[in-house]
This record gives structure tokens, sequence and C-alpha cells, in this order.
């Protein structure tokens, strides 16, 4: 029995969606990608034969196996993809340089004026008046500076999201599933 006869009329993926939502099932419900996913299992896989668990076993019971076998590495596989997409949320980036200058000036100084006179026959001088001034200067400038600079990058989310999302589908998840799936219930060879 191959592949497309058992599970043209059976929805495979749609029960191992029932037992436990593919990661990405919530993000395409309007597309009804799960539908999507049956069909193109059996337009890729559909000649494939199936072995003894896929031709007797209930459509419930395979699920509830392969689920139960797989869907945690799907899903940190569809969480790992999406992490490598850093643009999914939107990026502020403010940055804000601040700066101080202080600059204390102090000095003082003390000068002393003497006159001095001598007599007409006289060698020495004598002291005739003395002034003493003392002058002091004090002073202090404060210089900020502010420089704030904010660069915003703003994708598109949502658009981001599908793009890391057709990524995913185009790419990596559907064939990982469809081989999980193969590696229970198909044979390993053609016929």
């Amino acid at each position: 029995m191959k592949v497309k006869e058992r599970f043209a009329t059976e929805k495979l993926f749609a029960e191992i969606n029932k037992v436990k939502p593919f990661p990405f099932s919530e993000l395409f419900k309007a597309q009804n990608i799960i539908e999507i996913m049956d069909e193109f299992y059996i337009m890729t896989h559909g000649e494939r034969t199936l072995n003894n668990i896929g031709k007797n076993a209930r459509l419930e019971s395979l699920a509830v196996y392969i689920s139960t076998m797989f869907s945690d590495k799907w899903e940190k596989i569809f969480t790992s993809v999406l992490n490598d997409f850093p643009l999914i949320e939107s990026l502020i980036e403010t940055t804000t340089e601040r700066g101080t200058e202080k600059e204390t000036t102090n000095s003082a100084n003390d000068e002393t004026t003497t006159g001095l006179v001598s007599a007409y026959n006289d060698d020495n001088f004598v002291n005739n008046n003395e002034n003493k001034t003392t002058n002091k200067l004090t002073g202090e400038t404060k210089t900020e500076n502010g420089l704030t600079r904010e660069r915003r990058l703003i994708e598109n989310p949502t658009e981001t999201l599908k793009n890391a999302i057709n990524y995913l589908q185009n790419n990596v998840i559907y064939f990982i599933i469809f081989n999980d799936v193969n590696s229970v219930i198909t044979l390993q060879i053609y016929d």
C-alpha cells in the first residue's frame, strides 16, 4: 500500500495537529496550513510504500505516536530558526553622551611700592612713602557638553515574521517533519 492510497482520504497531519498543534499552525490559521501539509506530503511522498505500522495502525494512534516522538524536536527547530531572524521586533537605539569640564583659577598678587628719596648731597636713600597692594583673582568656569543621538531602525515586524516563516517552511520544517513521519510509517527503501 502506498502513502497516497491511504492518506488521500485520511488526513494524517490534521490528526497530528489535534494531538499537539504544530508550532507554526497558529500563525497560518487563515491559510489552513495543515490541509496544505497533507496535500504536500502526498505530492512529495505519495509513491512511498507504507510499512506495517503505516498500513495497520489507526490514524489516531499514528498521530499520538508521531507527535510524542517528534513534537518537541519540531518546536525547538521552529524556535531556533525564528531566533536567527533578529529584526522581528523594531530596533531603537539611543546613545547619550554627557561631559562636564570645570576649570578653577586662583591667583594672588602682592605688590609693594616704596618711594625713596635722598638729599642733594647724600648717597643714601630713605623711605618717603610706601604703598602695599594685594590683588586676588578667583575664577571658575564650568562647561557642560551633552550629545544625544537616537537611531531608529523600524522594520515591519509582521513582514519580517512572515519572511522567517516562509524561510522555515521552504527550507527546513516541512522536510524535517515529512522525513520524521516517513521514518515511522514508510519503508526506508523505494519499491
